[in-house]
């Protein structure tokens, strides 16, 4: 395998890892966020690490910090805040959000 056919397997590979996060991260939530809300929350985290240069733990870090801010945001949630500050609370959640890490409609 060439190293850019290994480059784009490992992303692809993330990609479907991440999927994977929103997807547990989503259904642990399901009551209190839209996967599209999940997504973004993953999204942020992903961008934070993307110039790591392993990348072989970054999933579960995203994950991690993911789990943590929708946990502490589900605890405020009543004050009117929601993970990602502008995120579009569960009811305006729009099922066209666009994500990398979306393997079916939000």
């Amino acid at each position: 395998m060439k190293r850019d056919e290994r480059l784009e397997h490992s992303e692809r590979l993330e990609r479907e890892v991440m999927c994977d996060v929103v997807a547990r991260l989503t259904a642990r939530f399901s009551g209190t966020y839209s996967s599209g809300q999940v997504a973004a929350v993953v999204m942020k985290n992903d961008e934070r690490l993307k110039d790591s240069p392993v990348r072989d733990y970054v999933p579960v870090l995203v994950e991690h910090a993911s789990l943590e801010q929708l946990r502490d945001a589900a605890r405020t949630r009543s004050a009117g805040s929601s993970p990602e500050g502008d995120a579009p609370d569960r009811t305006s959640a729009s099922p066209a959000i666009w994500s990398p890490y979306r393997r079916h409609a939000v």
